[in-house]
């Protein structure tokens, strides 16, 4: 098992000749120790056992158990599907699931801030107790992640269930964060914690093969950040929540129904609820214009024929972000008919995910004027200093009249299988800064180039 690697842990202080002065750590309350050491990893935080007598058993009521060893990857052996692939990741799982045991049988604290499992995990092993540990600890944050590897289809038989016999427990009342990863939940499960969890504000599911229907409502409900993706069942979300803030979907086109969310302030929708949402954005336009932060993901295959020349104006919007799919051919620039669309807008974000084999060179287009008085801060994500990207930039260039600064990074990013991936040769880096470096001759006076 790939283990976090240690920190230093400083016991002494010293003074201007080095020599150890009087331990004023170890003299600490235990509930200091504690929170300091709950900082740490739990490798680090066992490590300190062997410091002193007075730091044999403090790390064993540490309030954050994070599991989290996502550095581990057997990716490129799995992808091969070979019998020693298999053998790895059996072997890995059985040193994991030891681990786990063997923590939790020598904590000793009465509570748990946090608890994190991350790794690829089958219903074979021993999730339930963990599950059952933590609720009778009163967990506030639980994570489960347990398929992060590989997500091929094939391996969906092997996914965990959240089990129905953890329900029930009063220690779910101290649950303010839940976030369940490739774990199947049932609508069920779903509906029992937003019904018996009062103080719970964030709730994320993604990877659920079992819920169809969503209902989120509750006269007592304290949801702020409601977090749903890639649930391929999933066939309506229906929301009446009077405290959420912030709502985020990735996924198919369904029927989403917004009923009392007063305070709904930012959303993010992947690229095929924004394609739908791009061409009907009358038919949205009543939650839409209440909104601060909108963050959408698209898809430009036919982008041409997506923005309409005029939207209904968001006189709320702050802050704009684009996740833009492209084979880098296509102009950029009808994607800023949304930006004319937001008269009070401050921030712009375009982040690119360029597909394999774009193009780099053709001319130019022209950009037409239309002057934006309130747009401060733009930023290019995935730049690779393309035509498409020029033409972008010198339109928010010439029509930002009161632009203060401009962030541009240069880490290219292209779509790809099954994840999208980042190319990090230097040559093409180097290319992309220059780029950006000539864009800054093209600035007002007062506008800032920041090149990450």
């Amino acid at each position: 098992m790939v283990q976090p690697r240690a920190a230093t842990f400083v016991l002494h202080q010293y003074d201007n000749s080095h020599k150890p002065s009087e331990d004023r750590i170890s003299k600490l309350p235990d509930e200091i120790l504690v929170t300091i050491l709950s900082r740490l990893t739990i490798e680090e935080a066992g490590r300190t056992s062997v410091l002193s007598h007075r730091w044999e058993y403090l790390w064993t009521s540490i309030t954050v158990l994070n599991f989290d060893v996502s550095n581990f990857d057997v990716s490129e052996i799995l992808s091969e599907d070979t019998r020693l692939g298999k053998r790895v990741l059996e072997i890995e799982r059985s040193r994991y699931v030891c681990w786990v045991n063997q923590v939790l049988k020598s904590h000793l604290g009465p509570t748990i801030e946090e608890f994190r499992i991350v790794f690829d995990l089958t219903d074979r092993c021993n999730i339930d107790s963990w599950i059952k540990f933590a609720i009778e600890r009163n967990v506030q944050r639980l994570e489960l992640d347990l398929l992060v590897f590989h997500g091929r289809r094939s391996q969906m038989k092997q996914w965990y269930t959240f089990p129905t016999q953890c329900l029930g427990f009063a220690s779910f009342k101290s649950l303010t964060a839940l976030q369940l990863k490739h774990v199947k939940v049932t609508e069920v499960v779903f509906n029992y914690f937003l019904s018996n969890c009062p103080f719970l504000e964030q709730l994320c599911v993604i990877y659920s093969s079992d819920l169809v229907n969503i209902k989120v409502a509750g006269p007592s409900l304290k949801l702020k950040y409601l977090e749903i993706c890639h649930c391929a069942r999933l066939e309506s979300i229906e929301i009446s929540a009077k405290d959420l803030v912030s709502f985020k979907y990735d996924g198919k086109k369904i029927r989403i129904e917004f009923k009392n969310v007063p305070c709904l302030v930012e959303v993010l929708f992947g690229p095929h609820f924004s394609d739908l949402i791009i061409h009907n954005f009358s038919e949205f336009s009543g939650w839409l214009s209440h909104l601060k932060t909108l963050k959408l993901a698209l898809a430009f295959e036919h982008y041409q024929q997506v923005f309409s020349p005029k939207f209904p104006v968001l006189q709320n919007l702050k802050h704009l972000e684009l996740k833009i799919y492209s084979c880098g051919r296509k102009s950029l620039l009808p994607c800023m008919s949304l930006i004319k669309a937001c008269p009070f807008l401050y921030s712009f974000t375009l982040e690119a995910f360029w597909s394999l084999g774009f193009s780099i060179i053709r001319e130019l287009e022209a950009t037409e004027k239309c002057p934006h008085k309130c747009l401060k801060v733009v930023e290019f994500v995935g730049f690779a200093g393309i035509t498409v990207e020029i033409e972008a930039a010198m339109y928010l260039i010439e029509n930002a009249v009161s632009l203060e600064k401009i962030i541009i990074n240069p880490c290219l990013r292209v779509k790809g299988k099954p994840f999208d991936v980042e190319l990090t040769k230097p040559e093409r880096r180097q290319l992309a800064r220059e780029r950006a470096r000539q864009l800054g001759t093209k600035l007002h006076p007062g506008t800032k180039l920041v090149i990450l």
